[in-house]
């Protein structure tokens, strides 16, 4: 299986999805992610180690 990520307007989303679910389930796999906004884990776990580290350096 391959592995295709695309960034779609908020207006085209619910049109292209509706496609997509109307492919063969057991042929497509849907994963859907949030915006940009969102941390993903490995930025959200660098930034909490960054803050333990200033924390550390502080109480010491």
């Amino acid at each position: 299986m391959k592995t295709l990520t695309i960034q779609v307007e908020d207006t085209l989303y619910d049109a292209l999805l509706e496609i997509l679910e109307n492919l063969p389930k057991h042929k497509i796999k849907i994963q859907e992610t949030g915006s940009d906004n969102r941390l993903d884990f490995e930025q959200a776990m660098d930034y909490t180690l960054d803050k333990n580290k200033e924390l550390y350096k502080r109480l010491s």
